[in-house]
This record gives C-alpha cells, sequence and structure tokens, in this order.
C-alpha cells in the first residue's frame, strides 16, 4: 500500500534537524503585528541564520552522504537554538549597541527598566531562569535604594 511505502521510505531515511543560536543581528527583530480583541498581542518575528549557516548545512550533508552512500539524506529544517527570545531588547554599553545599559536602565529613559531575558546580548544552551532571577535581585536592590 502507499501508506506501507511511504513508511518504509519514511523510516529508512536519516533527517537532519539544524539546531543555531540566533545572532544578534540588526534584521532579526520582534514586533507587534496586531493586538486581538482580548487584549493579547500577536508577535512579528523576522529572523535570518547568518550567511554561512547554508554552507555548514551543506558541508553536513556532504558528509553523511560521503560516509552512508545508501543513506537518503534530507534537511527538514532548522530550529531558533532557544526557546526563550533573548537580545529583542539588549544590554550594551551604549546606546548604538544595544536599548539597556547594565543596570537594565532603557537608554535616554531614567524611569524605563527592562526586566527580561530579552536583555540579554545573546542566548546560551543553559536555561536563562537563574541569570534573569539575579538581575531581578539585583534590579530590585538598586530601585530600592532610589
Amino acid at each position: 500500500s502507499f501508506r506501507g511505502e511511504f513508511r518504509e521510505a519514511f523510516d529508512s531515511a536519516l533527517h537532519l534537524s539544524f539546531l543555531g543560536e540566533t545572532q544578534p543581528l540588526a534584521s532579526n527583530t520582534l514586533s507587534i503585528q496586531r493586538i486581538k480583541h482580548s487584549g493579547q498581542a500577536v508577535p512579528r518575528i523576522v529572523k535570518a541564520y547568518p550567511a554561512y549557516f547554508a554552507e555548514c548545512v551543506s558541508t553536513v550533508i556532504a558528509h553523511v552522504k560521503q560516509r552512508v552512500p545508501e543513506a537518503i539524506v534530507l534537511h527538514r529544517g532548522s530550529l531558533p537554538g532557544v526557546h526563550h527570545w533573548m537580545g529583542a531588547t539588549r544590554m550594551a554599553e551604549t546606546a548604538s549597541e544595544g536599548c539597556v545599559d547594565r543596570d537594565l536602565r532603557y537608554f535616554g529613559l531614567a524611569n524605563l527598566h527592562v526586566l527580561a531575558a530579552s536583555t540579554y546580548p545573546a542566548s546560551s544552551s543553559a536555561s536563562p531562569t537563574l541569570t534573569l532571577t539575579a538581575l531581578a535581585l539585583r534590579l530590585g536592590d538598586r530601585l530600592g535604594e532610589a
């Protein structure tokens, strides 16, 4: 049957998914597409992989095909490196490099602070929770002093 042939072909193929860290490129943006009647924001995510990413994928596929010539190798897709959005409101030394300073103060607005994983300059393979907790405690202390 068609279903059986499909399952056999699918089960005998090597399916590759590539996981890559999202880089803080100016072309990678997160904005609000629209607001639902419920008040929930619907995000518009624009993300591109670096120019060298396609070459990396091709190199890995060629390597696998060379070592296992009878294999069917399929690139099923690429996934962003984390499931926590980071870098949208980057922490940086200057306003030209990011949105907030090391104290999470928005550049140019003394009374606006951003406490979110989006302030991380880059993502890591570890969960962002402990770092965010430390930033929250530090910001709380700082605001308590004011």
